[in-house]
């Protein structure tokens, strides 16, 4: 079987059910590279196990979950386990209702694994709520930053620049911040 390109079950409705059954075989088809999911309501359970199961299909390049029903907590549990799938390029989560929050951390997550060793880019809004977020990373996987650049309306507040100040000595090798249209 050639898995690479086995994974095309859009607009199936196999609900939250069927992600569970997909996500427990996916032991069988570790060389998959594509999963399109499109238009199955799986919902956050669905993405829960899928998620969970990340692990087994670590090829996997492209991602599509757009129109499942996706909530904030769905988009969380995607974002801990983006380190089981270090190939992924593209995800797509359209129409779903993963909120602010949710956003946010994919956002973050996705550009923290992009990020070279010293230099992170984060583009598009992430709210107060994804700062903090972003600044509860710095002590554990960011404290060699030498650059942090947040661009193009990211749309954090006051609170959220004091919340990044106010953490700044986990940045002990950061040499530029750019914060550029907030």
């Amino acid at each position: 079987i050639n898995a690479e390109y086995m994974g095309e079950l859009q607009c199936n409705n196999i609900g939250e059910n069927g992600a569970k059954y997909l996500a427990e075989h996916f032991q069988f088809i570790s060389n998959l590279q594509t999963l399109k999911l499109y238009n199955n309501d799986i919902g956050d359970n669905g993405s829960k196990y899928l998620a969970e199961h990340f692990q087994f299909i670590p090829n996997l390049k492209t991602l599509n979950l757009d129109r499942n029903n996706i909530g904030e907590n769905g988009a969380k549990y995607i974002a801990e386990h983006f380190q089981f799938v270090p190939n992924l390029q593209t995800l797509e989560l359209q129409y779903n209702n993963i909120g602010e929050e949710g956003e946010s951390i994919i956002k973050i997550e996705l550009a923290i694994r992009k990020c070279v060793q010293s230099e992170l880019n984060i583009y598009g809004k992430i709210g107060d709520f994804g700062v903090k977020y972003l600044v509860d990373h710095f002590k554990y996987i960011l404290s060699n930053l030498q650059t942090l650049n947040i661009l193009y309306g990211s749309g954090f507040g006051k609170h959220g620049l004091k919340y990044l100040a106010n953490h700044f000595h986990h940045l002990p090798n950061l040499r530029k911040l750019n914060l550029v249209y907030d």
